[in-house]
């Protein structure tokens, strides 16, 4: 999963920039049982992490700047095999975006 995701995210980097999605850091940890991407991403309101494991489960966090606010996700795709990134991110993107 987190290589399909990782795959994901750097085809749509461009257009996640363009939505003002800033891409920091992308960490890629490939260890057999805890393999994992984990991506820091920025807006001009807030700050988020995602991270997206082997086994299919996601994890998402998002700080608001100006509210001091965090709210974390879990979205669990372990039985999904075909996965639709931006619509599993959705509401993390908008929040992003628009804050908490």
């Amino acid at each position: 999963m987190q290589r399909k995701f990782y795959s994901w995210l750097k085809n749509n980097e461009r257009l996640l920039n363009q939505q003002g999605i800033t891409t920091d850091n992308i960490i890629v940890v490939e260890e057999s049982s805890n393999s994992c991407v984990t991506v820091d991403q920025s807006t001009y309101k807030c700050l988020g992490k995602i991270i997206v494991w082997q086994g299919g489960t996601i994890n998402t966090t998002i700080y608001d700047l100006g509210t001091d606010i965090t709210e974390d996700g879990y979205v669990d795709l372990t039985d999904s095999s075909d996965v639709d990134f931006a619509v599993v991110l959705s509401d993390y993107f908008l929040k992003l975006n628009g804050g908490l």
